[in-house]
């Protein structure tokens, strides 16, 4: 027979973070329908299936009408303007409102009956009776058939549609459909009925529960009753093995942990995981969990400046987020607050490899001697424990002489897009205020990382999708959303990232947001007050500064040797975070600049790339005029006329070489008294420049193959080239906090040049470099700092 066309399961706008996946039902059956017994069930239930009326009338279908159905009557009764109706069909009054075309569908494959109860046809029959009885539904009309040489149909018509099973006696099987349009009809709860009253074994058997037609899942109708018969999602739109492990309904929300197949492998699977699902939606699933949880907590490690000592867990009740802040052998203390003392219950009992930190810590992380739990609402621990006064200067200094500041926070809570609406504490989480105290919670270079959820898919560069549904919108919204809560975060520090790994449990790839180096404002006034009077504190608080964005951009063997120098030795390696995965947090996706760009406010930003890409080839504007004195008479001059505004120097960002302000300092500390440092060093000052706009960190430029290796140094400060953030002031909003468009060419606006006024052709180039000692300060310093950096 010929299988039905794949259903395309709804994902976008729902928990399951993912992208429609096609599945077609029919490749799901245990074995292959025989020609007689599969045409009939088919062509059975596609009669049944267009009798779907509005559940509100099924009490205007009579006993005595179904009665008759029973019966296999085909009486036609006639109405008032002529027209006749079949019996057993609802004629809907024409006034009354059309309702959605949509319905819920349960499919169950049968396993663990038995040869005598699957081959009595009056035995189904009554079952299926039963079922309709137990479940609420309203028969219309029922028909069996028993097949030879074994094997029984059954096709029940209701009110609400339909329910049928097809016997396979021999195999101990059979397959059942449920569809029913009834409102407010839950199949999760009818399925313990079906398979008791067909007298299978519901460990034995695979089911799925779907939403079909026209419903539109979004985060205002996901919890309504309707919708919630499809959740967990990732469990109830797959069609294999799965079981309820545990639930329990805490006073904050409902737990449930489930054993099922791997939903992503098509192919039947014996391979059994375990995920944790929170008022139906997934917050770590075994199989991959590793994937999360190192991605959220290495990358703050790395970017510490200091080895860490206190760390400060924001959830995170399952223990994995715990666990992997425990590998480092520097970490003396955590703090976890989470809100719900019953996902850690479950979470010991039924995820016990969540929390096992054997070989680095107790058996059980939770344990742990250094672990600090409390159970409580963050915002009111906060309050009692740090206190909401904490951005004063003097509490935060008396907390900071106290060791009571966090070397690193984490932010393991509900994705922004799963917190309630309405909700006083789900409103503070990601606010403005929220962030300020984080940043006030943290030392001096601290680091603050959190879980930002679902990233923006790549095609929001293409503009919005066509037609935009309310699921469209609403998903729209959520990127916006966050990217606002993004830049809200990194207005209170120095350098903020964005980066994303993909987490297949979730379908998605997902973002976390690392901030680094504090900018309080009470602590500007006091360096201030020091770069007034002890500069080489000063540049010692600028290198440092730096040190946490430069860690985190570190090619991929310092950081491995960061990892094997800071885990404890049973924690390395790791299953899946190493140097080349962070190689690969550099830039975000596409899908953000394209989400920030359908914003019409923000054209002329998004804009920026027409002027920083043009046409505006170097060697057309430039010529170089050089001699063997490499003075001020040696240089590039203006090939042509060059108008005010003109940009250049892309080749110069592809080709020169980027020394870290920690890799000056390092350099420095092993290898002032060399001739050839000098050497290095002159040819450095004289065709280098400062750079590191934006948050990329601070670093040292030495152009290399670029025309604008040999332009001059402005000693008068009077440069007819420029950088963008001073000869664009515009521009500064890519600067001053985080921006998705900055983000991605950071390299390319660090290294643009505009000219500042008409440069008449022959003129001599200048550029307002900064000098290489301005990293300079005392050897003794430099080693302290390298040893902080070594841990």
């Amino acid at each position: 027979m010929m299988a039905p066309p794949a259903e395309e399961t709804p994902m976008r706008g729902n928990p399951m973070k993912g992208s429609p996946v096609k599945r077609n039902p029919m490749k799901y059956a245990p074995m292959k329908l025989g020609a007689k017994h599969g045409f009939f069930i088919w062509c059975v239930c596609l009669v049944a299936s267009v009798l779907c009326v509005h559940s509100s009338m099924a009490d205007e279908v009579g006993k005595g009408l179904a009665e008759e159905q029973r019966r296999g009557s085909a009486n036609i009764s006639e109405a008032e303007d002529g027209s006749v109706t079949p019996a057993g069909v609802v004629k809907v009054p024409a006034n009354e409102p059309m309702m959605p075309a949509r319905g819920q569908h349960l499919m169950v494959d049968l396993s663990g009956s038995n040869f005598d109860a699957l081959n009595d046809e009056k035995k189904m029959k009554q079952a299926t009776l039963n079922i309709v009885e137990k479940t609420g539904m309203t028969l219309l009309g029922i028909n069996s058939f028993k097949l030879d040489p074994q094997g029984v149909s059954v096709v029940a018509t209701l009110a609400e549609s339909h329910l049928s099973i097809h016997t396979w006696p021999e195999h101990g099987k059979a397959l059942i459909d449920l569809f029913t349009c009834g409102a407010g009809f839950n199949l999760q709860k009818a399925l313990p009925i079906v398979v008791e009253q067909y007298e299978g074994d519901i460990e034995k058997s695979t089911y799925s529960v779907l939403p079909r037609g026209d419903y539109e899942i979004t985060k205002s109708t996901k919890h309504d009753k309707i919708i919630a018969q499809f959740q967990p999602v990732e469990i109830m739109s797959v069609h294999k093995y799965k079981k309820k492990v545990f639930e329990i309904q805490s006073p904050f929300q409902n737990i449930q942990i489930w054993d099922h197949h791997d939903t992503l492998n098509d192919e039947y699977t014996k391979h059994t995981i375990r995920s944790l699902f929170l008022d139906g939606v997934m917050q770590s699933c075994a199989s991959d969990e590793e994937k999360y949880h190192e991605t959220l907590v290495h990358p703050a490690f790395i970017a510490s400046s200091i080895a860490p000592k206190r760390v400060l867990i924001v959830g995170g009740g399952e223990g994995g987020t715990l666990r992997e802040s425990l590998k480092w052998k520097s970490v003396e203390h955590v703090t976890m607050v989470d809100l719900d003392a019953e996902v850690i219950k479950a979470s010991r009992t039924y995820l016990p490899s969540f929390s096992n930190c054997t070989g680095f810590g107790a058996n059980i992380c939770f344990d742990d001697e250094r672990v600090e739990l409390y159970t409580e609402d963050f915002i009111q621990w906060f309050d009692d424990h740090i206190g909401n006064d904490i951005c004063d200067s003097a509490k935060h200094e008396a907390r900071k002489n106290k060791n009571e500041l966090y070397d690193i926070i984490i932010l393991d809570l509900l994705d922004t897009e799963d917190l309630p609406e309405g909700e006083a504490w789900a409103e503070h989480l990601y606010s403005e205020l929220f962030f300020e105290r984080i940043a006030c919670a943290v030392n001096d270079y601290g680091v603050v990382v959190t879980n930002f959820g679902e990233s923006p898919e790549n095609p929001y560069n293409g503009g919005p999708p066509e037609p935009m549904t309310s699921a469209d919108q609403e998903l729209l919204e959520m990127y916006t959303k966050k990217i606002e809560q993004i830049q809200t975060m990194s207005s209170f520090f120095r350098h903020t990232r964005v980066y994303e790994t993909p987490v297949p449990a979730f379908r998605a790839d997902w973002a976390f947001a690392i901030s680094m180096i504090p900018d309080r404002p009470f602590l500007k006034t006091n360096a201030d007050d020091d770069m007034s009077s002890d500069e080489e504190k000063i540049a010692l608080t600028r290198a440092t500064d730096n040190m946490g964005i430069n860690d985190f951009e570190a090619n991929e063997v310092r950081v491995n040797l960061k990892l094997r120098r800071g885990l404890h030795e049973k924690a390395y390696p790791l299953e899946y975070y190493d140097g080349a995965i962070q190689h690969t947090f550099q830039y975000p996706t596409g899908g953000w600049d394209g989400v920030y760009c359908m914003n019409p406010s923000n054209k002329k930003i998004c804009e920026i790339d027409k002027i920083l890409f043009n046409k505006n080839y170097e060697g057309n504007y430039f010529e170089a005029k050089l001699n063997d004195k490499a003075d001020a008479t040696s240089g590039i001059v203006a090939k042509q006329d060059i108008k005010k505004g003109h940009v250049s120097g892309l080749y110069d960002a592809a080709t020169s070489l980027k020394l870290p302000s920690t890799d000056i300092e390092f350099l420095k500390t092993f290898a002032t008294d060399s001739p050839q440092y000098s050497t290095f060093k002159k040819f450095t000052q004289t065709y280098g420049f400062d750079g590191g706009l934006g948050g990329t960190g601070d670093k040292f430029i030495l152009s290399l193959l670029s025309l604008h290796t040999f332009a001059n140094h402005a000693c008068d400060h009077k440069p007819n080239l420029d950088g963008i953030y001073d000869a664009l002031p515009w521009t500064r909003e890519l600067f001053d906090r985080w921006n998705p468009v900055a983000a991605r060419i950071m390299n390319e606006l660090d290294h643009a040049v505009v000219a500042t006024r008409d440069i008449p052709k022959g003129e001599m180039i200048t550029d307002d470099y900064t000098q290489w000692d301005k990293f300079s300060f005392g050897k003794e310093e430099r080693l302290a700092i390298l040893k902080k950096w070594v841990g």
